[in-house]
């Protein structure tokens, strides 16, 4: 079995496609097939079967690919860590991904506190905001080195290194705005604008709101924060979420909620298989070991 039978073998899992996949690889349709039908002898079973021209991975193929891929996914980050550490040997670069609402406060700290201790570091720091899920894609595809998120994955590691207080964001002038704190069921009757289940925040304001055996009535569903906000300012409807920048700049008002789990955690992931670049791990170990307020619930300093 040679890594480029693998290689190989990948690319066909992925056309099903014998011809395609020769041009795309640079090789003949017979060099593909007889590299193939090798790896299916080494292994002794048959990786893919055909029925009227067409070409499908069996299901020993189908198991075979998910390995295959988490191989070839592992050499390619290798390589890319040992060019860094040969280009760059003190220093690197470390891609941090992270949601919207932490991004004017607490990255920012992050990025100082580390250059304030390890000032002569080399490290530059790149930056990836997106929603919750699609941050732990990045991370899982190599793209992001570490990612701040709000739910684990069985598939990365991850710490929690605090939590995020969520709040009823009104409009001014709601019959709510001068409340000093709410309860879930002073919303029961709301029309609310939430993120897309797509969204971290929306899973945990559906839970919040079904441990109070509150009905959540939706009105709008938004990509992002700012939207939600805009909705919430011209009237008509409420939502729940973090304090966010852009709170400053519309006619809201954030009221913090009484009930429990008022909050969502907040975690730092890695990519559970191969190994950190030197950068990385050294960015990572610093906010687990120095930003241990974080892990005491004061994060919401932060945010």
């Amino acid at each position: 079995m040679t890594l480029m039978q693998l290689r190989y073998f990948q690319a066909l899992a992925g056309a099903l496609n014998y011809t395609k996949t020769a041009e795309a690889l640079h090789i003949s349709q017979p060099s593909l097939s007889y590299a193939i039908a090798e790896l299916e002898k080494d292994l002794g079973i048959p990786l893919f079967s055909k029925k009227n021209k067409r070409v499908f991975l069996t299901p020993y193929g189908e198991f075979f690919l998910t390995y295959v891929n988490r191989v070839l996914a592992t050499l390619e980050e290798g390589v890319r860590m040992t060019r860094q550490m040969v280009l760059d040997p003190a220093g690197g670069t470390v891609t941090l991904g992270y949601f919207y609402s932490i991004s004017s406060d607490f990255i920012p700290s992050i990025v100082e506190g580390f250059q304030k201790k390890y000032p002569d570091s080399g490290i530059t720091f790149h930056f990836a905001q997106h929603m919750n899920s699609d941050l732990l894609t990045e991370l899982k595809a190599g793209r992001i080195d570490l990612a701040f998120c709000v739910t684990a994955d069985s598939d990365v590691e991850c710490a929690k290194i605090g939590e995020q207080a969520l709040y009823a964001v009104v409009p001014n002038g709601h019959r709510l705005a001068g409340y000093e704190s709410v309860s879930v069921r002073d919303l029961a009757n709301e029309k609310m604008v939430l993120l897309h289940k797509s969204s971290g925040l929306r899973a945990t304001v559906e839970e919040l709101f079904s441990d109070e055996g509150v009905p959540l009535h939706i009105a709008y569903e938004t990509q992002e924060c700012n939207s939600a906000l805009q909705f919430v300012s011209i009237g008509g409807c409420v939502t729940v979420m973090p304090k966010v920048p852009a709170m400053q700049l519309q006619p809201v008002t954030a009221i913090p909620i009484s009930d429990r789990r008022t909050y969502r955690s907040v975690f730092l992931a890695w990519r559970k298989s191969g190994t950190l670049p030197p950068a990385a791990r050294k960015v990572r170990d610093f906010v687990l070991e120095e930003w241990s307020d974080l892990r005491a619930g004061l994060f919401t300093a932060y945010c």
